[in-house]
């Protein structure tokens, strides 16, 4: 694994003035999965077992082929705004102490395309080390059917670079350590804590190895490998798989031995949880703010009892409403072939 410097206040700003410039995402309401190289390639799981890792035959999620949205009320009136009044790209929205309380799904927390939604108390993983990530589990529902940028999986739910698809896709849009982990401790204001940030670092390093490692199929990894399969352009969560469905699929563990059973599971938590630390003035702004930033927004302006109540599972029912109310955000590039997350 090559060393890697910390970047300094300045390297930083010219990296977040960077992203703003240069990152291009887009919606991908098709997207690919992008599990396999091109035939002949030595790495990734072969055209079976690509398969396997999108039926999930071993209890894992399912995978949607296009997005539908869950627990959606039928009563719903897009016209409570979810307190919006501004529906600007770079502003994030404003708080209205009289704006209508929202319509909530009639059908909350109940079983969805990710299956049966577990709490989200879960024990983190054991080799997590970082203060900033231990209280989120590892693999938190993420939303689907839209574009979630580099800076929104960082600021939001960092732990989402255990995923293997998460992990390869930064390395193949160049996004580097040293990039992930200033963005990350930026967000919680903490991009002068040293010690925190060697341990994100560390855990950093071991997301990229590792799920490089089961997303190619192989048994050592070079970043190089991510950076010769080409530029990743599925932004989505749509073909998301946790390690263990990588594993089985590719019939070897990270240990070299045989998986057992898949233990991984997709979970539930409240959705204020991904701005606990995360400071309103610090959510994302620019091309970094997608349609997962401003349903953040909405919620970050909610009265306590909804905040709570809203959970993860609820994804496809507030990304819908988000639309409906005219504030999605359909991200473009900056320029042809531009594509920093």
């Amino acid at each position: 694994m090559e060393g890697m410097d910390a970047m300094t206040m300045e390297e930083f700003h010219a990296w977040a003035a960077e992203m703003d410039e240069y990152i291009a995402s887009f919606e991908n309401e098709s997207a690919s999965h992008h599990g396999a190289v091109a035939p002949g390639g030595e790495h990734g799981p072969s055209v079976a077992q690509d398969s396997e890792l999108i039926a999930a035959p071993q209890g894992g999620h399912s995978v949607q082929s296009s997005y539908e949205p869950q627990d959606f009320p039928p009563n719903f009136d897009p016209s409570f705004g979810w307190y919006f009044n501004t529906t600007s790209d770079s502003q994030p929205i404003a708080s209205s102490s009289t704006a209508p309380t929202p319509a909530l799904p009639t059908t909350m927390n109940t079983p969805s395309a990710y299956g049966a939604p577990v709490h989200g108390n879960a024990s983190p993983a054991k080799y997590t080390r970082s203060q900033l990530v231990v209280e989120m589990p590892q693999y938190v529902r993420p939303p689907r059917g839209i574009t979630i940028t580099a800076e929104e999986i960082l600021t939001f739910c960092p732990r989402w670079t255990v995923s293997p698809e998460v992990a390869s896709r930064f390395q193949s849009n160049g996004i580097t350590i040293g990039m992930a982990v200033d963005t990350q401790l930026k967000a919680i204001n903490r991009l002068g804590d040293v010690n925190e940030k060697q341990k994100a670092i560390n855990r950093m390093k071991q997301d990229f190895a590792q799920g490089g490692r089961l997303f190619f199929n192989c048994l050592k990894w070079k970043k190089q490998i991510a950076i010769d399969h080409g530029q990743d352009d599925d932004l989505t969560a749509n073909d998301w798989h946790t390690r263990d469905e990588h594993a089985i699929a590719n019939g070897i563990g990270l240990d070299g031995k045989t998986p057992g059973p898949q233990k991984n599971q997709w979970v539930d938590i409240p959705l204020s949880r991904s701005f606990t630390n995360v400071p309103l003035a610090n959510f994302p702004t620019g091309r970094g703010r997608g349609t997962m930033t401003v349903c953040l927004e909405a919620i970050y302006h909610y009265p306590a009892h909804m905040q709570n109540t809203l959970t993860t599972a609820d994804w496809g029912w507030i990304v819908e409403s988000i639309k409906q109310s005219g504030n999605g955000i359909a991200l473009v590039a900056a320029g042809p072939g531009q594509n920093l997350v």
